[in-house]
């Protein structure tokens, strides 16, 4: 955990901050059963969070324009939520605890409830325009 820790605090993804209210975090095995991956407990904050709901794009549509597509090319998706910045004047309320203190992350977390609703809305509009010319 302290590892993960670390890191994130180099790439400038999570900053050592005291906040009121902060999320436990804990480690879960990943399906390899060799590697952990940290988990922020977000059930207590996403009970009093308003819902996002962004519907999902149909699957068929996207995959007959693709079969169309001149050119194809692959998403790494593996750390999508790292990539979804969190408003600054948010970024209090995104506060984890571990045994190296508290922390506030300045991306989407894991388990946050808005979190695939809101990257599905980013996502559609960045490729929007790409989209547009198969629809």
């Amino acid at each position: 955990m302290s590892l993960w820790i670390n890191e994130k605090v180099e790439q400038g993804i999570i900053e050592w901050k005291a906040v009121h209210g902060a999320a436990p975090i804990f480690a879960q095995e990943k399906k390899d059963k060799i590697r952990m991956r940290p988990l922020v407990d977000l059930i207590a904050r996403n009970e009093i969070t308003i819902k996002d709901d962004e519907t999902i794009p149909n699957q068929r549509m996207i995959l007959n324009s693709l079969g169309r597509a001149r050119y194809r090319s692959k998403i790494d998706l593996s750390d999508a939520y790292f990539q979804t910045r969190v408003d600054p004047k948010n970024v209090d309320k995104n506060g984890f605890k571990s045994p190296l203190g508290c922390f506030v992350s300045k991306v989407r977390l894991q388990g946050d409830m808005n979190a695939p609703g809101t990257f599905m809305r980013i996502m559609s509009d960045l490729l929007a325009d790409y989209l547009g010319q198969f629809m």
